[in-house]
């Protein structure tokens, strides 16, 4: 619900069950492609088959634009694609993302809702430690690569299991049995060039001073130099447009997804 309430909140109770008496021709839960939910009640297609918790205004990360005062909570109803009774797309063989009708194209082959997805490229270099982990298929390493904050592109080997996360975005470039991409929001290696100082990935809570509407993130700073009182500034990278104005210089914050903000130089 809503600040009017007392506070912004919204709630999922978890249930763990002993499912007795299987049928013999069962299937599991398609846990592998599940995907973050997306409000689909404003002309925006739902997103299809399995879905994962909605994490929305935590510190550790968040994986739902809904952000702040400027929108409703994220609720687990049919806004987001939970029909009434039972989810019957959930199961392996009966997941409606494997046939590219997911918001943004087939899961399987990655979701461009959540980043860029191109094919025989790679992104050579600025891998995170330990790599390579494994993945299902493409949609999975890209999944890890998003579900991870640290995480602005990723590499996987479309001729086997091998995925790489990277904490950057190298250079794509041609690659025989390799699909790449990034994730929005996460550009630069969080020190992108702004005309009036650097813009960077992350939020910086508080001290608003006006919320605008801006074309990108360029505008949103432009807006704050142009605007009496403004030194510092974030942008909803999400597809919102939203753009908050603040006074002084409040610290930025990289746990907080779906931002890009900065200090502006006057």
């Amino acid at each position: 619900h809503k600040s009017v309430g007392g506070s912004d909140q919204m709630y999922m109770t978890p249930f763990v069950c002993n499912v007795t008496n299987v049928r013999g021709d069962a299937k599991p839960i398609d846990y592998s492609n599940a995907q973050p939910p997306r409000r689909c009640d404003n002309g925006q297609p739902c997103v299809k088959g399995p879905k994962v918790p909605m994490y929305w205004m935590q510190k550790e990360g968040n994986n739902m634009p809904e952000i702040g005062n400027t929108q409703s909570a994220p609720i687990y109803n049919s806004n987001y694609g939970f029909q009434e009774g039972a989810q019957n797309d959930i199961f392996v063989g009966g997941n409606s993302n494997n046939n590219g009708t997911n918001n943004g194209g087939s899961n399987n082959g990655g979701n461009t809702q959540l980043g860029s997805v191109d094919q025989n490229t790679d992104r050579s270099g600025q891998d995170m430690p330990n790599m390579p982990i494994q993945a299902s298929n493409v949609g999975d390493c890209q999944s890890k690569c998003y579900n991870n904050q640290d995480c602005q592109s990723w590499a996987f080997d479309s001729c086997g299991t091998n995925c790489w996360l990277k904490n950057g975005q190298p250079t794509a470039g041609g690659g025989g049995c390799r699909t790449s991409g990034t994730i929005n929001g996460r550009g630069g290696n969080n020190n992108n060039s702004g005309s009036f100082g650097p813009i960077q990935t992350g939020d910086r809570p508080g001290n608003d001073l006006d919320l605008v509407k801006a074309a990108n993130v360029q505008d949103c700073q432009q807006k704050c130099l142009a605007r009496q009182g403004c030194g510092s500034y974030a942008w909803d990278t999400c597809g919102n447009s939203w753009c908050w104005l603040k006074t002084g210089q409040p610290g930025l914050d990289t746990s907080v997804g779906c931002r890009q903000s900065g200090v502006v130089n006057k």
